[in-house]
C-alpha cells in the first residue's frame, strides 16, 4: 500500500502542488510539494500549521480532519491570498457537542459550543434557556467562585465552553440590557441544554 499522488491548487493562488497522500491509515495525511523551475526538482513546503489529513475543499475553505485522542477534530483554513489560514478548528465532531475555536488571523480568539453536525457549513453556535428560577453565576467551574450575580428562568444564553472533568459546568456569555456581554459559568442543570443529557 503505497501514496496516492494528486495535483491540487491546494491554497488557490493558482499554481497546482503534487499532493502525496497517505492512504493506509485512519489518518490520510498529505505532504505538499512544489515545482522548481530552476532546479528542475520538487521541493516540500508546510501550507498550513498543522498537518493537513482527508482534506477537502469546499466555498474557498479547506478542511483537514483527523482522529485525535478517540474523537474527530477538523482544522478550518480560509484560503485567502495565496495562503491557507486557520479560522476554526472544531473537536469532538460525533460526541454529541462540539468545542469550536475561532482564529482571527491564525490566533485563538475565542470559543463556542457549536452543534454537532457532519458540516462545518451545518453547524450553528449552541444557545439555551435558563430552567431555574434564580441561577447563579459562578467565576469559574468551581461551586467555591460563586458571585453575587444571577440568570432567572427563560434567560438566553449561548454556550461557549465545558468544563475538562465533566463535572457538569458550562461557560456561558449573556446580553445584558444595554448590550453588553457577560461572561460567566454556570452549573448544567440551571439550563435547558442540560435537559436532554
Amino acid at each position: 500500500e503505497g501514496d496516492s499522488i494528486s495535483i491540487e491548487d491546494i491554497n488557490a493562488d493558482g499554481i497546482s502542488e503534487v499532493v502525496s497522500t497517505t492512504t493506509h491509515d485512519v489518518n490520510n495525511c498529505s505532504s505538499f510539494y512544489n515545482y522548481e523551475s530552476k532546479s528542475g526538482s520538487l521541493v516540500s513546503f508546510d501550507p498550513a500549521p498543522y498537518q493537513i489529513c482527508n482534506h477537502h475543499s469546499a466555498g474557498g475553505y479547506l478542511f483537514s480532519s483527523y482522529r485525535e485522542a478517540g474523537s474527530w477534530r477538523e482544522d478550518i483554513y480560509k484560503k485567502r491570498n495565496g495562503l491557507l489560514v486557520l479560522s476554526a478548528s472544531d473537536n469532538c465532531i460525533g460526541c454529541g457537542e462540539v468545542r469550536r475555536t475561532v482564529y482571527r488571523d491564525g490566533i485563538p480568539s475565542g470559543s463556542m459550543i457549536v452543534s454537532d453536525e457532519l458540516s462545518y457549513f451545518d453547524r450553528k453556535p449552541v444557545v439555551t434557556r435558563v430552567t431555574t428560577r434564580r441561577a447563579p453565576l459562578f467565576n469559574s467551574a468551581d461551586p467555591a467562585n460563586v458571585t453575587t450575580m444571577y440568570l432567572v428562568k427563560g434567560d438566553v444564553v449561548n454556550l461557549l465552553d465545558y468544563s475538562e472533568n465533566g463535572d457538569g459546568w458550562y461557560k456561558i456569555r449573556y446580553e445584558q440590557r444595554g448590550g453588553s456581554m457577560l461572561t460567566k459559568w454556570m452549573r448544567c442543570n440551571d439550563l435547558a441544554a442540560c435537559d436532554t443529557q
